[in-house]
């Protein structure tokens, strides 16, 4: 949207106040005039979908070329549109914009989640983990039709009902997981649906990136405290009233979990064997219906 615009504007440094045709409110200018929609009847589907003020990824390629246009072009600075565009990625946006916006998804997935121990750590908690995703993935879209795949929303309710979010993980760290998850789809008009979902496989990369931003308690500190397992230690937190203190004093950073390189599948473990904890309200071992239906009758 236009605030998100804006936002990638002045932190690429993109506006120029002394340019005739690059001030910052040319560049609002450039934004809406992206957003006109063409009304022939091919375009009809298309316009359906993409929102009247926000831009879609084909939308967002194109304004960058229009910005380099009015930015270097139209100044007399360069000749070429593709150079234009080029240096504008180059000088402006990939030094200014933020590590997450520049993250390799395919490091992560290759060196972490497609190996025999991540494997063999999912295959321990398949179960509850088809009945999470089944569960959360089953309310209805916006027009009433019933999806059997996950949203971005329905993946912040789950993170929510397994009290993953908190002062260390937010919402953002939690749709940065979930998009850096996703396959890439290279038709967002007609693939809108696989575009905006994530099907089991991305749920279940979704769970281990998590492991990047949250922290679990070491075997020791388990022990130390008297607990069994890090469900136990964190329950124990909660009641003393000190869950706050230890996430804030156990802070990590994704950039360096993921350059360290070190194995997922402990941590991944025990952050399986929390979300189950908490999901898990008969106390049965495993999450499956009859689970919903005691939290459907809490809500």
């Amino acid at each position: 949207n236009q605030i998100a615009w804006t936002a990638f504007v002045t932190d690429c440094k993109l506006a120029d106040k002394d340019s005739p045709y690059c001030k910052m409110q040319d560049l609002d200018k450039v934004f809406i005039l992206q957003n006109v929609e063409e009304q022939d009847a091919e375009a009809k589907q298309q316009n359906e979908i993409n929102p009247n003020r926000a831009l879609l990824r084909f939308e967002f390629f194109q304004i960058l070329v229009r910005v380099a246009i009015e930015k270097f072009l139209r100044p007399g600075l360069m000749a070429d549109v593709s150079e234009a565009t080029e240096k504008l990625i180059l000088d402006c946006i990939v030094p200014n914009i933020p590590p997450g916006a520049q993250c390799d998804t395919d490091v992560f997935r290759n060196s972490w989640v497609y190996t025999k121990p991540c494997d063999d750590t999912l295959r321990r908690y398949l179960k509850s983990l088809k009945a999470m995703y089944a569960f959360f993935s089953a309310a209805k879209d916006e027009v009433g039709k019933r999806n059997e795949v996950l949203s971005a929303d329905e993946w912040i309710k789950l993170c929510n009902a397994a009290k993953l979010i908190d002062e260390t993980f937010t919402k953002r760290e939690a749709h940065l997981c979930f998009a850096w998850s996703q396959m890439f789809v290279t038709d967002e008009i007609r693939r809108r649906e696989k575009m905006l979902h994530a099907r089991f496989p991305d749920f279940l990369e979704a769970l281990c990136r998590v492991t990047l931003f949250k922290r679990m308690p070491t075997d020791n500190e388990i022990e130390d405290y008297g607990c069994q397992t890090a469900a136990e230690f964190f329950d124990r937190l909660v009641k003393e009233g000190q869950l706050k203190t230890w996430n804030q004093s156990n802070k990590v950073d994704w950039q360096e979990e993921q350059e360290e390189g070190r194995e997922i599948e402990d941590v991944l473990d025990k952050l399986l064997g929390v979300m189950v904890h908490r999901l898990d309200l008969d106390k049965s071992g495993v999450v499956d219906k009859r689970d919903w239906h005691i939290m459907q009758g809490h809500n």
